[in-house]
């Protein structure tokens, strides 16, 4: 859920999930997006800034990166 509203900037998703307790660090293989990324990658690479900002808001890990070092 969190990686479906992170891809379609559902902000006010994300704050739900976040406070229900959703982990944020998991990184996922998407269909959506190239590489294997987490919540906060989906989001930006969308362009989905409120999104993004609501996943740095909740502590997403910034310095998470996928297998090509992004």
């Amino acid at each position: 859920p969190l990686l479906e509203a992170a891809r379609w900037g559902r902000t006010e998703a994300i704050n739900e999930l976040v406070r229900r307790g959703a982990d944020l660090q998991p990184m996922y293989r998407s269909p959506y997006y190239p590489h294997e990324g987490n919540a906060l990658h989906i989001a930006a690479f969308f362009g989905h800034t409120e999104a993004t900002i609501a996943l740095i808001r909740a502590g997403v890990d910034l310095n998470a990166q996928n297998e090509r070092g992004h």
